[in-house]
């Protein structure tokens, strides 16, 4: 399941943007699924942003963007108590000149 969706903007996580870029902003404004982006290659997304020659640097660039895929295991232990196991796998490239040293990410538990 990726964290990632149109509505999170996984890539407001880059400091900077090249202004050739600026094209991911009208992605964004046209409310693509980030999945479908990522589903997509470098000559359907030029395609898309009606710009050919940057379909490749974009496609690189979308694949950048933190991308998790979460596994879960829950097991009933007794009445109270569950066993749960969450396994959390990086789905994106990594780049330290674009990311940095380091992505922190919350794992958050709420008991209702």
């Amino acid at each position: 399941m990726p964290l990632n969706t149109s509505e999170e903007k996984g890539y407001l996580s880059f400091d900077y943007l090249p202004p050739q870029f600026q094209v991911v902003r009208s992605i964004d404004k046209k409310n693509y699924a980030f999945e479908r982006l990522y589903d997509l290659d470098q000559h359907q997304l030029g395609e898309l942003v009606k710009m050919p020659k940057i379909g490749k640097a974009l496609y690189k660039f979308i694949r950048q963007l933190p991308k998790l895929e979460l596994t879960t295991l829950i097991q009933p232990i007794t009445r109270s108590t569950l066993r749960i196991e969450l396994t959390i796998t990086p789905d994106f490239q990594w780049d330290e000149r674009v990311h940095g040293g380091l992505i922190c990410y919350f794992c958050v538990h709420f008991n209702s």
